[in-house]
């Protein structure tokens, strides 16, 4: 069953990182809301929303600070690891919709739902996001 899931888990981020590259700010725009960004933290950070050890990246999320700017992370604070769980989750909701899961290459997929109906869920809405330009 373990493996069952981790192959769902794997075809549901393979096949939206595909889907980014046609259209990327639609095919991630419903699995923002699915993501589990602890999960995410905990495999980046090991779960410290406050990280900055000095390897160039900041913060729960690893924000490379040019990152943190592009996408309006400034509004809340300078660096990543300055800002809130919320506004660093808020800053990683746009890049993904921009990057898609690649900007976490390593820990995105920890994010992502084990069960099959969830990963079915988000290849529903990455279906949808491919034709919606139909």
């Amino acid at each position: 069953m373990f493996r069952i899931a981790l192959c769902a888990r794997a075809g549901a981020t393979a096949g939206l990182w595909l889907l980014s590259l046609a259209s990327p700010a639609v095919a991630h725009a419903d699995t923002v809301d699915v993501v589990d960004w602890d999960a995410v933290a905990d495999c980046e950070s090991s779960g410290h929303w406050h990280a900055h050890t000095g390897n160039g990246y900041q913060g729960g999320l690893q924000f490379k600070r040019s990152t943190w700017k592009e996408y309006g992370g400034k509004d809340y604070a300078p660096r990543a690891d300055l800002a809130t769980r919320r506004e660093q989750i808020r800053i990683a909701k746009r890049v993904l919709a921009h990057q898609g899961p690649s900007a976490w290459p390593h820990c995105f997929s920890d994010g992502l739902p084990d069960d099959a109906d969830d990963a079915d869920h988000l290849a529903d809405a990455a279906d949808i996001a491919h034709h919606a330009d139909d």
